[in-house]
């Protein structure tokens, strides 16, 4: 990509996050209801990161002698525990603040390389956890990819229904945990997948 290219995606996506971003994260802590952050609340908690590392791990450990679903559930494993460490090292270096904190005190500009987690917004750990896991599903079933992102974006907008994430923070953790299966898919079919049916 040339230069001009690359100042052009990037300033479209400043834009936007001013045009977006702002605004949006304004109307929802202004308008947001109880029941639409109850509801919010319920459908994150499903998506929580938390939970499918632990949940994952588990059903590896719970069926581990059935070989078949063996490899998929250590392929799933591994998707969620690379997105979420590149999710970590992401948000400890940009620092981007949280809209709750740009609603009450109109924080916005990063703070590089903070531990504080109200600067911790970008990208979005449960979108990413569960963009990873529909990629799996998505490169497992390819006819279904319409389906899977359009949940997908549904789920993970709640994160910011909650004004916990800015929408650019969703989208750029859906495109992270996509990406990552994608390549933990090429990876497993390139240098994994022969050796597995060898055996």
């Amino acid at each position: 990509m040339n230069l001009r290219k690359s100042l052009f995606l990037f300033s479209l996506l400043f834009l936007g996050t001013i045009l977006i971003d702002l605004p949006l994260s304004e109307w929802i802590d202004q308008n947001s209801t109880k029941i639409l952050r109850s509801s919010c609340r319920s459908i994150s908690f499903l998506i929580s990161p938390l939970l499918h590392l632990v949940l994952w791990p588990l059903l590896l450990f719970t069926l581990w002698k059935i070989k078949s679903v063996r490899n998929s559930l250590l392929l799933i494993n591994f998707n969620i525990l690379a997105t979420n460490t590149l999710v970590t090292f992401l948000k400890y270096i940009i620092g981007r603040p949280r809209p709750k904190l740009f609603c009450s005190e109109g924080i916005y500009f990063p703070s590089f390389f903070c531990l504080d987690s109200n600067f911790q917004s970008f990208p979005s750990r449960h979108a990413a956890t569960i963009a990873t896991l529909f990629g799996f599903f998505a490169m497992r079933y390819p006819k279904q990819v319409p389906y899977l992102i359009g949940t997908l974006f549904f789920t993970t907008m709640v994160r910011v229904g909650l004004n916990s994430h800015f929408l650019s923070d969703v989208v750029a953790g859906n495109i992270l945990g996509f990406s990552v299966a994608v390549v933990a898919h090429w990876l497993y079919t390139q240098f994994f997948l022969e050796k597995i049916h060898e055996t």
